[in-house]
């Protein structure tokens, strides 16, 4: 049961689920907690690459801001490999126009590029942020891949609690949080310890995109709930049936 949804998710995916979840009457508030902030990073050395990987739009606008036109016309006529649509979109409208579109989830598109690409044709360039998940680097190093990665964005964690959450914590019974990393769980639970409101763990469900976020959680929650896919659109419907079915 929910009364409310809590989105952690970066500006502006944020506020994209929360008005995802609007369209279909359920209350959310955004509670971001980390924001991306781009690195300085180097591609003097025009060695060749053969495809780029993008895990993140912010990988892709990282890429985008190289004011070394010539550098950046060679990477747009690359074959790009996605992780999930919104990533893809944001390559296209980028200029990168052969974008493959993997899952939302970078094991299955290893299996995705080693059935499209060759370990004797260059390196591959992976855009990074300074902190994964999941390293594709050395799951295709292990099949004879070379991939290049360069870290060129970091995830900073918000140091304040949403000043909203308190008060929305306070006036609710029950409310259920959306965890799409395990940095996140992590921070989101950081966040209610450090301003005194880990008590309010035992009314919150979480909604976990993975099994591996699930246990990151910890105990103490009122329910943790786990989507079949690691899919932004699997767990909004998750969101959205546990608030309709509230009391």
């Amino acid at each position: 049961m929910a009364d409310f949804i809590i989105i952690t998710r970066p500006e502006p995916d944020a506020s994209r689920d929360v008005d995802w979840l609007g369209r279909y009457k359920v209350p959310a508030i955004t509670v971001p907690v980390m924001r991306a902030e781009q690195k300085p990073f180097d591609l003097q050395d025009k060695q060749p690459f053969q495809a780029i990987i993008f895990t993140s739009r912010h990988a892709v606008a990282a890429i985008a801001k190289i004011n070394r036109r010539a550098t950046f016309g060679t990477l747009q006529s690359l074959p790009v490999f996605s992780v999930g649509r919104r990533t893809a979109l944001a390559a296209r409208q980028a200029g990168f126009d052969d974008v493959t579109v993997g899952p939302s989830d970078g094991k299955a598109l290893v299996q995705l590029m080693m059935a499209k690409l060759n370990p004797n044709e260059g390196d591959i360039l992976w855009p990074s942020a300074n902190i994964i998940s999941f390293d594709i680097a050395s799951r295709l190093a292990d099949f004879g891949y070379s991939v290049r990665q360069i870290p060129v964005y970091a995830m900073v964690a918000t140091k304040h609690i949403s000043s909203d959450l308190p008060a929305r914590l306070a006036a609710c019974s029950s409310a259920a949080v959306v965890a799409m990393s395990v940095r996140s769980m992590d921070l989101f639970s950081q966040m209610l310890n450090t301003s005194q409101f880990a008590g309010y763990r035992k009314c919150i469900t979480v909604i976990a995109s993975s099994e591996a976020i699930a246990v990151a959680a910890g105990s103490g929650w009122a329910d943790i709930v786990v989507a079949r896919a690691p899919r932004r659109s699997r767990v909004l419907a998750i969101a959205t049936l546990i608030y309709h079915r509230r009391g």
